[in-house]
């Protein structure tokens, strides 16, 4: 039976957080909103998880951001979402407060890799970009979208 990819991405985005949080417990409150949203309420600051497993499925990502949060999309660590990122580079890197996190828990290498494009951008060499992304994709085994319901 195939899962749902929100239901799987949502899951293990909570998981994730709450082990985050073990040591420090500054989350107060989990409120998910929708398929697609998790808002995570700390001591300090509020966190919001944008559950995407398909991001071509979101051309104007940018549009859904609150610019005073704390944004995470979490998505399947697959190459038409590495590629998405490489073609809309441009305009992710200029949203100060996004994260990205592509996701993989059956690879048996690591599971998942991250990045912040603003910041990534300040300190990499343009011209070694793509190269650079495809080596942290290749650190998590690619996930097969088959796995999922569209």
């Amino acid at each position: 039976m195939k899962e749902d990819p929100y239901s799987f991405i949502s899951n293990w985005s909570v998981n994730f957080m709450k082990h985050k949080d073990l040591a420090s417990k500054k989350i107060k409150n989990i409120v998910k909103e929708g398929k697609d949203k998790i808002i995570f309420e700390c001591a300090d600051n509020k966190k919001v998880y944008l559950v995407c497993p398909f991001l071509n499925e979101k051309e104007e990502i940018a549009k859904e951001l609150n610019k005073n949060d704390s944004i995470t999309i979490v998505t399947l660590n697959d190459l038409e979402n590495l590629n998405f990122l490489i073609k809309n580079w441009d305009s992710l890197r200029r949203i100060e407060n996004l994260s990205l996190i592509f996701i993989n828990p059956y690879s048996k290498l690591d599971t998942k890799w991250f990045i912040k494009p603003y910041l990534h951008h300040k300190i990499c060499d343009e011209c070694s970009l793509e190269a650079g992304l495809k080596s942290l994709f290749e650190s998590v085994e690619p996930i097969d979208r088959q796995t999922f319901k569209n």
